[in-house]
């Protein structure tokens, strides 16, 4: 059996939507995958930093190092988000209530010129999460 500190980038971001989608907070391990993910957090995918944010928010987790840590790697790489990851990323600043104007305004740009790969969903989860931070 692995522990945490064996954890991949894909597997820490994996376990904290596991418990999200269950919305089931455990604070501890909830501490131990922030921990994990702060030194490696260059080494996060696209998909891993938009689960690992839609994730903090689900579960109305208010850790400011992993969030502020989470959009560093996400703002040089945010034209290659798919566009289910740039409708998360701004769901889950929304949601927190945090408006990060830089990573906002490079989400709007990436998400308008790809309007036609988003599906509704999408479309509604960003169109929310603009409308909440302004």
């Amino acid at each position: 059996m692995s522990i945490i500190s064996d954890f991949s980038p894909q597997d820490l971001s994996g376990t904290a939507w596991a418990f999200a989608a269950l919305l089931f907070l455990n604070q501890p391990l909830i501490t131990a995958i922030s921990a994990q993910s702060l030194p490696i957090i260059g080494e996060f995918a696209c998909q891993n930093i938009s689960n690992m944010l839609w994730s903090v928010a689900k579960l109305e987790v208010s850790d400011m190092p992993l969030r502020t840590a989470l959009s560093a790697p996400a703002l040089p790489r945010i034209f290659v988000f798919l566009p289910q990851d740039l409708s998360n990323t701004a769901w889950a600043f929304a949601s927190l209530g945090v408006c990060d104007a830089t990573l906002m305004n490079a989400i709007s740009s990436a998400a308008s010129r790809r309007l036609e790969q988003f599906k509704g969903q999408d479309l509604a989860n960003s169109a929310w999460a603009f409308s909440k931070l302004v």
